[in-house]
């Protein structure tokens, strides 16, 4: 999980700066639990709550 995480926050790092915004991921000193489910189905979930996130929030936000 911290590898599709890490994969999908580079991603948007680009959306952020050209928003005027910043990206920041924190990710615990000890590794997240495991999930079970689609890796891509996976990242498109968090693409999807990531673009929302971009669209709504304020220049600068």
């Amino acid at each position: 999980m911290d590898a599709l995480l890490l994969e999908t926050a580079e991603l948007f790092c680009p959306v952020a700066r050209q928003k005027g915004q910043r990206l920041l991921l924190e990710v615990p000193e000890r590794d997240l639990p495991p999930v079970t489910g689609d890796p891509q189905r996976l990242r498109q979930v968090l693409s999807v709550l990531l673009d929302n996130a971009f669209s709504y929030t304020p220049q600068g936000g």
